[in-house]
């Protein structure tokens, strides 16, 4: 596992950096303290959603009603996604306020 700064980072982020982690994890770090994770991403689009959805707490709790219910409808599901989107759209205007 790689380690870096946030100044390193922007030093040093380009493709040849992430072709560097060859699958593994860099952390990211400020002051010190681990701040974030970068990984490199192989397989496009279904790797990266398959990896945002794996972290999505919305996502994970559909999946377990699902999984004691024995079903979810589409609908649901499509529900729980939005309600995702929009709740990151605000923590995004709020960090950028």
């Amino acid at each position: 596992m790689k380690r870096a700064s946030i100044r390193e980072l922007k030093q040093k982020l380009s493709t040849r950096f992430l072709d560097s982690l060859n699958g593994d994890v860099c952390t990211i770090t400020t002051h010190g303290r681990v701040c974030g994770v970068i990984t490199q991403m192989t397989d496009g689009s279904d790797e990266l959603l398959e990896y945002l959805l794996a972290r999505d707490q919305k996502f994970i709790e559909l999946v377990r009603k699902s999984d004691k219910s024995g079903r979810v409808s589409s609908a649901e599901i499509e529900r729980g996604l939005a309600d995702r989107e929009r709740s990151e759209a605000r923590k995004k205007r709020r960090r950028a306020a």
